[in-house]
């Protein structure tokens, strides 16, 4: 918001064509994103897929964090209405969706990049019809309509006064719905000024024109995971059967215990039965027709 959304205009000084130019807004496809913020919310994560942590001190077992009792993930609503995510938490709870970065990497103030991909799920239309529902929000929090933000960042230049260190940090115990500590305030303090410098670089020089329309994405897998790969007809009858228990969850008819249930149910059958239900499936569909 503070490099993007506080000017209407770039101004000559800034500008690589050294002429006044329209700034700069995010956007969609064609629809411009009318307001982004962040949901707080939980995700649905099995407990085989949370840490647990040991204290050799004490010989005790301690819990890591728990996303079925507070997750965070950004939000983005169109113009047009659409509304999607995208959550960067999951990684650490075995959801290990990526997408390439090395193509959007930018030079300014970065170091040397470790990795090409990063975590990230971008939940858009088509994946909320294609996949299950993991995230479920409790509430939301408008970064881009917060009039107390508008006044931090409003002459936020390349720092940030103390009056918008203060709001900053109180958005940040509104969200959190408690005290933040003294290192969460530092961090986040230390954190925002770089970030915008980044983004600042990036559009004084244009560098986001050569980013790809669509990005790549990915699944880290586990060493050996792909072993057991299903065959292609196999593959084929396993999304069919996804997208029919997803759309049950979708209209209501089940919940996420019963989601899982089904996914699990999968599994168990055997390769004649996986394909015998959606050969079924489509053998009444043609009668029907």
């Amino acid at each position: 918001m503070s490099e993007l959304y506080t000017t209407t205009y770039v101004p000559a000084s800034e500008s690589p064509t050294g002429s006044l130019q329209r700034r700069i807004r995010l956007k969609f496809h064609n629809s411009p994103i009318a307001d982004f913020g962040i949901v707080k919310g939980w995700a649905d994560v099995k407990s085989q897929d949370k840490f647990a942590y040991y204290s050799i001190k004490d010989g005790t077992f301690f819990k890591g964090q728990d996303p079925t009792e507070e997750h965070y993930w950004m939000y983005f609503t169109t113009a047009s209405g659409e509304d999607f995510i995208l959550d960067c938490g999951m990684f650490a709870f075995n959801f290990c969706m990526m997408v390439e970065v090395e193509p959007h990497y930018t030079r300014h103030h970065l170091p040397p990049m470790m990795s090409k991909y990063a975590p990230a799920y971008f939940r858009d239309r088509e994946h909320k019809h294609n996949a299950p529902k993991i995230q479920y929000e409790k509430e939301r929090f408008s970064v881009l309509r917060d009039p107390r933000l508008i006044e931090a960042v409003r002459r936020s230049g390349r720092s940030f006064e103390c009056y918008a260190v203060t709001r900053i940090c109180a958005f940040m115990e509104r969200v959190a719905g408690r005290k933040c500590t003294d290192v969460e305030k530092d961090l986040v303090m230390n954190w925002i000024p770089d970030s915008c410098g980044v983004i600042r670089g990036n559009l004084q020089r244009q560098e986001h024109l050569n980013f790809p329309a669509e990005p790549k994405l990915g699944i880290q897998t586990d060493p050996g995971e792909m072993d057991d790969k299903m065959p292609p007809d196999e593959d084929e009858a396993w999304l069919k059967y996804m997208r029919k228990w997803n759309r049950k969850q979708r209209k209501g008819e089940i919940d996420h215990v019963q989601l899982a249930e089904a996914f699990r149910a999968w599994g168990l059958k055997s390769r004649e039965e996986k394909l015998g239900l959606v050969k079924g499936k489509n053998k009444k569909t043609s009668s029907k027709a």
